[in-house]
């Protein structure tokens, strides 16, 4: 077994666990290109995006439309990017650094 194979068991294992705590009742699971949980307003839990799928021509737009949610708190501010995710030449290019890059990156554009 290889590296990219234990990745891989890692990755699909968290993505079961956020969407069966998504099925709680206070909480929310958003579906597309970014997904995440958060819980509804005036609970508690965990508000972090897990999964992103974007094309690479479209992606830099994409998230572009996607700050003004992030902005408003209707996104979560917390992105965990697993290598899975797309457009892969993003995440390769900086490897396991990836996830805090992201969030680095969209802290300082809508927060500068």
């Amino acid at each position: 077994m290889n590296h990219d194979y234990y990745v891989n068991c890692i990755t699909q294992g968290m993505e079961k666990y956020l969407h069966t705590l998504a099925l709680a009742k206070h909480m929310q699971y958003h579906q597309g290109e970014v997904e995440w949980i958060s819980p509804l307003p005036g609970f508690d839990g965990p508000s972090l995006v897990f999964k992103v799928s974007l094309e690479e021509d479209t992606a830099s737009e994409h998230i572009d439309n996607l700050l003004p949610d992030l902005k408003t708190g209707a996104l979560p501010k917390i992105w965990f990017i697993p290598p899975s995710s797309k457009p892969a030449n993003h995440i390769t290019n900086f490897g396991f650094h990836a996830a805090s890059y992201l969030f680095i990156l969209l802290t300082w554009m809508v927060f500068p």
